[in-house]
């Protein structure tokens, strides 16, 4: 309500401002009433100033001019008003009593009658009337604002929270029922892995599937995460080390399902990295022992090496994988999609040959800066 309040303070200060208004044409009287209308115009947005200032003007008018309209009564009645209506009450209290002691000091009581003072008096009564008025109406539509406001806001919370409630029962629910469904799924390779004799035809096939397996476990815990609310930043720092040593124990479990058996080294680690970082190094060991895997002539004397070096100030991550393939296989493509995902991490990804026969995919990731 500060803007209607201070539309009718700026039209009451205009309203001084008119020539009509005017008693004297004295060069002293015509800058105090002029001076009294801008004061009324101020107290609509610095009332404590104005005021104060108009009282201590008020006694200087007095002293001038007793016989004519004092223009500061109208000052302090702007300003207890525009006090009343913020709901200052100590200030507008100690505005009211100063407004109404002003006169009675100046006059004595016996003086107030034949000096005409009395009159004043009623119309400054009558003034700080309105004015109090305008003040507790505006304070009251302010109180009505600011509650229903509250109101709505607490409204607003209890659907968030009903919703993140729905939401988040609704992610337990669907998390354990693919859950389930993944983990029957994977005790079954386990148990067709398990078979006597093997079957070298479908092992590979078993063994990507298991990957599949693994990685949509992977893929619903992330989920799961965002529909909770409990994804981390990207810039987030997170245990880089412990998780992927993790994620790489679930892949090679996976691929044992098909007969695959990695000789795997794992050299120093950085600690930490950021979570995104983290994710897409991730991705990318799932696709490059996915195609080790695929394209894999042998499921004996596959490799993996990872290993971390500083270079240029900046941390990189190496991935290298080595497996017997055909003598045929183009040696100089790379895969695709993996090359594509690391180009995307402003890394590199070589396809060299150790010996003949065997190919060697090396992926750098740069970490940390």
């Amino acid at each position: 309500m500060d803007l209607p309040v201070r539309v009718v303070v700026v039209l009451i200060g205009v309203t001084g401002l008119l020539p009509s208004a005017v008693e004297s044409h004295e060069l002293p009287y015509l800058v105090m009433h002029y001076g009294a209308s801008v004061l009324v115009i101020c107290s609509g947005f610095a009332p404590t100033t104005s005021g104060t200032l108009g009282f201590v003007l008020f006694a200087l008018f007095t002293t001038l001019y007793p016989a004519l309209l004092n223009p500061f009564t109208t000052v302090g009645e702007a300003a207890t008003a525009v006090l009343l209506s913020n709901r200052l009450l100590w200030r507008f209290t100690t505005f009211t009593m100063i407004l109404f002691m002003l006169p009675v000091l100046r006059f004595a009581p016996s003086e107030v009658a034949d000096s005409g003072t009395f009159g004043a008096y009623v119309s400054m009564l009558f003034g700080w009337t309105l004015g109090a008025i305008l003040g507790l109406t505006a304070s009251g539509f302010e109180s009505r604002v600011h509650q229903e406001i509250r109101r709505r806001e607490t409204t607003v919370r209890e659907a968030e929270r009903t919703l993140f409630e729905t939401r988040r029962r609704f992610a337990i629910d669907a998390h354990d029922t693919v859950s389930h469904g993944l983990a029957a799924q994977a005790a079954i390779i386990k148990m067709l892995g398990a078979r006597t004799p093997p079957s070298p035809s479908g092992d590979e096939q078993l063994a990507e599937l298991a990957l599949v397996n693994a990685q949509t476990q992977f893929q619903l815990r992330r989920l799961l995460a965002r529909l909770t609310g409990k994804v981390r930043e990207q810039q987030s720092p997170v245990p880089f080390d412990r998780e992927f040593r993790t994620a790489l124990e679930s892949l090679l479990t996976a691929t044992e399902a098909g007969g695959f058996h990695f000789k795997i080294s794992v050299a120093s680690l950085p600690a930490w990295a950021p979570a995104d970082v983290l994710e897409g190094t991730l991705y990318a060991l799932q696709e490059l022992i996915t195609n080790v895997v695929k394209h894999s002539n042998s499921r004996e004397g596959c490799t993996l090496r990872v290993n971390s070096t500083r270079h240029a100030g900046m941390t990189w991550l190496t991935i290298r994988s080595i497996n017997v393939v055909e003598a045929d296989l183009d040696m100089r493509e790379t895969p695709r999609t993996l090359s594509m995902r690391v180009a995307q991490m402003g890394g590199t990804c070589n396809v060299s040959t150790e010996s003949p026969g065997r190919l060697q995919v090396e992926v750098g990731i740069p970490l940390t800066a």
